[in-house]
C-alpha cells in the first residue's frame, strides 16, 4: 500500500489512503487500543484505521479554538479513557475522540494551571493516569488529575536545567518510577 500526501485545508477531513503533509516528514507514530494507528507529520495529524482503510485527518484551523493547536505533531499518546494527548511545536493538545474537540495547553501566568515551554518533546501517561510532558526548554511538567477540575494542576519537577531543560524522552521501568532520558547535546 502506498500513501500520498494530502492537499486538504485546515481542520477535519477524511479521505481514502492519504496523509496530510506537506513534506511528508513522519514525526510520530501510535497504535492505538481502538486498532487505529495515528501517525503525527508536520503537516498535521492522521488517524488511519484498518476497518475502513481509510484517514481521517486532523490540523490547525486559526478559527476553530477547539481544533489542533499546531500543525507540527512531535508525540501522540493515550490515557485509560481512551482520549489522546498530542504534542505540537506550539501546545500540547487533549482531543476527546467522543466529541471530536481538542483541548489546548499552554504556557500560563498561573504555574500551577499551565505547562512551562510551546515546544513539546514526548509525552508519557502513568498508572495514575498523571499526564508527563518533556519540553524543548521548559524542562518537565506532569499533569495530575487530568479530568478531575477541583483537583487538576501541573507540577514542575525539574525546572533546573537538564540540558537546556530539554526532556527528550519519557518511558517506565517494571515496578519503578518514570525515567526521564536527556538528549545529548551537540559539539
Amino acid at each position: 500500500r502506498r500513501f500520498l500526501p494530502g492537499s486538504s485545508g485546515a481542520g477535519r477531513s477524511s479521505g481514502n489512503v492519504q496523509i496530510a503533509s506537506d513534506q511528508m516528514s513522519t514525526k510520530a507514530f501510535y497504535d492505538d487500543s481502538e486498532g487505529h494507528v495515528w501517525i503525527g507529520t508536520t503537516g498535521g495529524l492522521n488517524r488511519y484505521s484498518y476497518g475502513t482503510d481509510r484517514f481521517e485527518i486532523y490540523r490547525h484551523d486559526p478559527a476553530d479554538a477547539n481544533s489542533l493547536s499546531d500543525d507540527r505533531i512531535t508525540c501522540v499518546a493515550e490515557d485509560s479513557l481512551h482520549n489522546f494527548w498530542i504534542g505540537t511545536q506550539n501546545g500540547l493538545n487533549h482531543f476527546n475522540p467522543r466529541t471530536g474537540r481538542f483541548t489546548r495547553l499552554f504556557p500560563g501566568k498561573d504555574k500551577a494551571k499551565s505547562i512551562t515551554d510551546t515546544a513539546i518533546t514526548c509525552i508519557f501517561i502513568d498508572a495514575d493516569q498523571s499526564v508527563w510532558v518533556g519540553t524543548l526548554h521548559g524542562g518537565l511538567n506532569i499533569i495530575h488529575h487530568p479530568y478531575r477540575a477541583d483537583s487538576f494542576f501541573v507540577s514542575h519537577p525539574i525546572d533546573e536545567p537538564l540540558n537546556k531543560n530539554l526532556a527528550a524522552t519519557i518511558f517506565n521501568v517494571t515496578r519503578l518510577k518514570p525515567r526521564v532520558g536527556e538528549q545529548p547535546q551537540k559539539l
